[in-house]
């Protein structure tokens, strides 16, 4: 039921009445949201990206550390 919502807030286009005004200012207003949240999601996924790349890092050094270890130990065995 959330079409009839969007139906009833719908502004009418070609209504000659109409304050352009305000149009303009809603839709500014809404491009600037959409501005807003791409940025907040792009922030967030090049921090995400960081962050992995840190924690893949560490962990691929500590884990061919070991590696190395157990590969001493079995050519030793």
């Amino acid at each position: 039921m959330s079409w009839v919502k969007a139906v009833s807030n719908s502004v009418d286009v070609f209504d000659e009445d109409g304050d352009e005004l305000s149009l303009q200012s809603r839709e500014w207003t809404s491009n600037m949201r959409k501005r807003l949240r791409d940025g907040f999601v792009d922030g967030a996924d090049a921090g995400e990206e960081v962050s992995l790349q840190v924690g893949f890092n560490l962990g691929f050094r500590e884990g061919a550390a070991q590696t190395a270890a157990v590969g001493r130990l079995k050519g030793i065995v």
